[in-house]
């Protein structure tokens, strides 16, 4: 049974690996942009410090791929630039947003070898004459080869074992010990070399 379950793990995970390959080649070529669905009314603010009606915000996510990484984006917007639900192709460079620290806001970001998070909350800004607010942005970003890194472990593993398996299979065939090859026709039992025993 667990055998089992692992094997449909590994291949599970061999789809995902060769999947994201196939989407890392391909995120050199063109980028991808996945809109979902925005989600119902997250807040009404007030008009001030906005000069104009009371905004309407939304959250909308959304799955970038392009020039070796995936995106996964939240953004709360203003109800009249939500996106619509779908797929987009863009050029790859501006398919995975880089977004920058704004000095003076709760904005956090990291970045390491490839990976990256940025944060930013809805809030206002206010630099005379202009005012407004700031949208807010979560954004995290995973290079593909890390993906088919991760997602090649399990067929890797089940590859080993399966190969385990038909050594020893082979070796118990032809009277040899399974563990480490020695002839056994002439001293069953316990294994002199290894001291290995089949039946114990």
């Amino acid at each position: 049974m667990i055998r089992r379950a692992f094997t449909v793990l590994a291949s599970v995970s061999a789809i995902i690996c060769l999947a994201s390959l196939a989407l890392w080649v391909r995120g050199w070529i063109t980028g991808d942009i996945y809109t979902l669905r925005a989600s119902d009314v997250v807040d009404v603010t007030p008009a001030a410090p906005m000069i104009g009606p009371d905004q309407v915000w939304r959250r909308q996510w959304s799955l970038h791929g392009g020039a070796g990484r995936v995106a996964l984006v939240r953004r709360e917007i203003q109800e009249q630039n939500v996106s619509p639900r779908g797929w987009t192709t863009v050029p790859p460079r501006d398919a995975v947003p880089d977004l920058n620290v704004v000095a003076g806001t709760s904005d956090y970001s990291r970045w390491a070898g490839g990976f990256s998070y940025f944060h930013r909350a809805k809030q206002p800004f206010s630099r005379p004459p202009v005012s407004g607010w700031y949208w807010g942005f979560l954004v995290v970003v995973v290079p593909w080869w890390a993906i088919a890194l991760v997602t090649a472990l399990a067929p890797a593993a089940w590859v080993r074992q399966w190969r385990v398996r038909r050594v020893r299979r082979r070796r118990a065939a032809r009277g040899q010990c399974v563990r480490c090859g020695y002839d056994l026709r002439a001293t069953p039992g316990a294994c002199p070399e290894c001291g290995y025993n089949a039946a114990a």
